[in-house]
């Protein structure tokens, strides 16, 4: 039983998904968690509090502005990743 559990276990390591599955499971079963905690222990607090005090569209253009410096700051990563790749094929010869 013992040489059976460790076959499996050594199976199991070599796979290349089984470490991300086994995180998304933790992060699944640690947000239920504290949802639950949440609804539970603090349900009967009357406190309103919130960390965006706007309306709609002011939520709106804060969303568009981290979208854009999402989008360049991807943008600028493959740039210069292409640099560095163009670079490093003008050191190659034919030799």
């Amino acid at each position: 039983m013992r040489e059976w559990l460790f076959n499996i276990w050594q199976l199991l390591k070599v796979c290349i998904s089984f470490i991300p599955a086994l995180y998304m499971i933790s992060a699944v079963l640690i947000l239920i968690g504290t949802y639950c905690a949440e609804y539970y222990l603090f349900s009967d607090l009357n406190t309103t509090y919130t960390i965006f005090k706007g309306d709609v569209q002011e939520a709106r253009d804060l969303m568009i502005g981290l979208m854009q410096a999402m989008v360049t700051m991807t943008t600028f990563v493959v740039s210069i990743t292409m640099i560095v790749l163009s670079l490093a094929a003008t050191q190659l010869g034919p030799r």
